[in-house]
């Protein structure tokens, strides 16, 4: 264990995934293995002073940045990015990442300055964006003339805007709320134009999802759930059905899904005698194949 200032390991991965870098290539820059920087993020030992200015100078952090206390790592589920199926596990970390570190400075800036309050209409329950949109104007009145300055607009009503400087065409920008305040991150690597109109669409996630419902793949997800709620295998159909029945199941399941723990697991199942009899069936076709 080293003796030297404090060294925190979640703001070594945050770093990390700030620049885009896997353990393996942060190892190949600072010279170690890849299991010396997993033990540096997991907290076994801590890097030597002589490594920690080399992670400094690789990473491009002050080296006072890594004695700090925990910083909250965002979630993908907690913000709202456009194009998420196009966006790399990579480039999301980046900009989550660029997201936390503004957080740190809007803390920052609150402590020594007032800023306004949010004055977010809540439309979760409104018809769509077009409807949205129409709400807002009138709520902010704001006439139908084009917007002259939406950053400023934005700010006024108590939305903290910040930059996210990523050189990455799939990430335009993406908004959240924390702390019941209103977040959108811009990339100011875009055209301004661009900008102003990213800027304008995130207005429309924060006030449409005012209260943190989900997003992307897991708005997706729950959505399907819903649509086939009424399709669950569940104790309730089973007995509708004859003593002699049996339930099967292709596997993977999802217990609570398309089908409960209870019946999966009941007298009436035979899933995991029918995922046996299909391991035969695929040695045999096996045998067959290589004959």
């Amino acid at each position: 264990m080293s003796n030297g200032p404090r060294f925190n390991p979640s703001r070594l991965t945050l770093a990390r995934k700030r620049r885009g870098l896997t353990m393996t290539r942060l190892a190949e820059l600072i010279r170690v293995e890849p299991r010396s920087v997993s033990a540096y993020e997991n907290g076994e030992f801590a890097p030597d002073p002589e490594r920690r200015a080399l992670l400094a100078r690789v990473l491009r952090f002050p080296e006072s940045f890594f004695e700090g206390d925990d910083l909250e790592e965002l979630s993908p589920d907690a913000a709202s990015f456009r194009a998420m199926s196009k966006m790399t596990a990579s480039k999301r970390d980046i900009a989550l990442g660029a997201g936390a570190i503004a957080l740190l400075l809007n803390d920052w800036i609150e402590e020594r300055f007032e800023l306004p309050e949010a004055s977010l209409p809540d439309l979760s329950k409104e018809g769509g964006p077009e409807a949205a949109a129409a709400t807002v104007r009138q709520v902010w009145s704001l006439g139908e003339l084009p917007i002259k300055n939406m950053v400023h607009l934005l700010e006024s009503r108590g939305v903290r805007v910040l930059s996210l400087a990523i050189d990455a065409r799939e990430v335009d920008a993406f908004s959240m709320w924390h702390d019941s305040k209103p977040f959108i991150f811009v990339n100011t690597m875009k055209s301004a134009e661009h900008s102003r109109f990213d800027a304008a669409h995130e207005l429309g996630h924060l006030v449409l999802h005012r209260h943190g419902e989900p997003q992307g793949q897991e708005a997706e997800r729950d959505k399907r759930l819903k649509a086939f709620a009424q399709h669950q295998v569940n104790q309730a159909l089973v007995r509708q059905a004859p003593p002699h029945a049996k339930v099967m199941h292709c596997l993977p399941a999802h217990r609570g899904e398309e089908i409960t723990a209870d019946v999966l697991d009941g007298p009436q199942s035979i899933v995991f005698q029918q995922a046996g009899n299909r391991l035969h069936l695929q040695k045999a076709l096996l045998e067959w194949l290589l004959k």
